[in-house]
């Protein structure tokens, strides 16, 4: 998603952390149908693997959110993002329902059902994104001050155990009553979960600079030992191995990729260089566009390399580099179509 501020200020490491963050987005999907064709090790690892990628960019966009509250103010930097996620959510996820409803015919979509479907984030499974990140930018624009961002890092803490320890869905029937909506909804803990890497990388932005050697030495170590450990943990779930961070995966997960988002965070904001990721910054423009588009076009890719066609080695890069070419090319055309580009971030 862009940035408002200028070119020149633009930090490449994070931009190129952006588009990283999204490929990982979209092995998850890839990886996805993969596995529901039939599981293999390797597209275990690789889907573990991009559970690292929410996590950073929420890091990216909470250090990007103080610094465009020092330039514009915290209102000025909200009503910013506003502008650019509220026409984005409203017009893909009424592309979505259509889409949903060529795709399903026997469902009667009704006005209440697809109103429903909006606000709970899922005309598009993976547009649950834009209201989360709206929601945490509601939050943290309160967070304009050092002490008061202090205060939402506690929050985010307070969460993220809830996130751990608590239920996988929290219900939240009498507010949707409210709204006509139903008793059923509930709340996936991910919006909550999220908090923290936000927070995290708010909090990057008042650390002191001296601290920006350790992190540009320990950023390589902690992204080996996360892809270390996610991958020790499918390997022992798929040989039935029983090790404590299998039985615990979802507290290993949650913490080591909070870590790993904070401190490549951080270290691309001191060194602004991170294992050579900035030199996709000239990508950054397309991120979010490939985000949004590319549900639509993975049928297209799968009808054209199922998933079972070839051994996986072979199928995840072909199937990736596919996918992310095709969405890449039709941001781009879209973002030169006037009004359009609005709704690409």
């Amino acid at each position: 998603m862009a940035d408002s501020h200028s070119k020149s200020s633009r930090n490449p490491a994070l931009d190129g952390m952006r588009v990283v963050a999204m490929a990982g987005v979209v092995l998850i999907h890839l990886t996805a149908a993969r596995m529901s064709a039939g599981p293999s090790l390797l597209t275990e690892v690789v889907n573990a693997l991009g559970r690292f990628a929410v996590p950073t960019f929420m890091a990216v966009s909470g250090y990007l959110h103080v610094q465009s509250m020092s330039r514009s103010g915290s209102s000025g930097a909200l009503l910013s993002r506003m502008r650019r996620l509220v026409p984005a959510y409203v017009v893909w996820s009424a592309i979505y329902l259509v889409d949903a409803a060529i795709r399903t015919p026997e469902v009667s979509w009704t006005a209440s059902r697809a109103t429903r479907t909006v606000l709970l984030g899922g005309a598009g499974y993976h547009l649950w994104f834009i209201p989360a990140l709206i929601s945490l930018q509601l939050v943290a624009s309160l967070a304009s001050t050092p002490a008061r961002r202090r205060v939402l890092l506690a929050l985010g803490l307070a969460l993220g155990a809830v996130t751990v320890f608590g239920p996988s869905q929290i219900a939240a029937g009498e507010f949707w009553t409210w709204l006509g909506l139903g008793a059923s909804a509930l709340f996936d803990r991910t919006l909550v979960a999220m908090l923290l890497p936000y927070a995290l990388g708010m909090a990057v932005a008042d650390l002191p600079s001296a601290y920006g050697r350790w992190f540009r030495f320990a950023a390589p170590i902690m992204v080996l030992a996360g892809f270390a450990i996610a991958t020790t943990i499918v390997w022992a779930r798929h040989d039935g191995t029983s090790l404590w961070v299998v039985e615990n995966r979802r507290l290993v997960y949650y913490c080591m990729t909070t870590i790993v988002a904070f401190i490549v965070t951080s270290a691309a904001v001191r060194d602004r260089r991170l294992f050579g990721v900035e030199r996709l910054a000239p990508l950054a423009p397309l991120s979010f566009g490939v985000y949004l588009i590319h549900p639509l076009l993975r049928p297209v890719v799968l009808d054209w390399l199922p998933a079972s066609s070839l051994p996986s080695w072979q199928w995840i890069p072909l199937s990736a580099i596919a996918l992310l070419t095709l969405s890449g090319l039709a941001t781009w055309v879209l973002l030169r179509i006037p009004y359009v580009r609005r709704t690409l971030g």
